[in-house]
Order: structure tokens, then sequence, then C-alpha cells
């Protein structure tokens, strides 16, 4: 998997996430509030970040403390999301 990258915002938080990482199962749960930009999902935060954490660490057998201790953190106070749902 590639190293997953967590943005924070003044308003929000988004976990980045190759689109080829998201199954399928995922993707047709994912709220409109994420955003897939070219090859990468935006999951915010409240719910569809969970999701696919919930996911993952089910499907890899790891805690999610310890994939949060994996995930690369950066604040961006002009990180802004454009596209299309999907």
């Amino acid at each position: 998997m590639e190293k997953l990258t967590f943005i924070s915002t003044p308003s929000h938080g988004y976990l980045k996430v190759a689109s080829n990482e998201v199954p399928k199962g995922i993707v047709n749960k994912i709220s409109q509030c994420s955003v897939k930009i070219g090859s990468y999902w935006y999951l915010e935060e409240d719910c569809d970040c969970q999701l696919f954490l919930d996911w993952y660490t089910s499907k890899n057998n790891i805690s999610q403390s310890d994939l949060w201790d994996k995930i690369n953190e950066v604040y961006s106070e002009t990180f802004k999301l454009g596209g299309s749902n999907g």
C-alpha cells in the first residue's frame, strides 16, 4: 500500500488514499463530502475516512492506533479540494 497522508485544514481533515487502494464496496459508500481527484481519493474525516480505516484495519489485522502511527500527517491553511465525487 502507498503511504497514507492525513491532511488537516482549518475547517476539515482528509485522508489521501490512492484510488486503486479503495475497494469498490467502500467507493459505493463514500459520501459527497469526499472527492476523487486524479488517482486519489480525499476521504473526509467525519465518516468516509473512518469507513476506510475500519475496512483497512480489519483486512490487515492491525489496530487503528498502529495504523495512525504510519500515516503521514500534514497541516495546510490553503489546501482546497476541487473536482467531483466519483
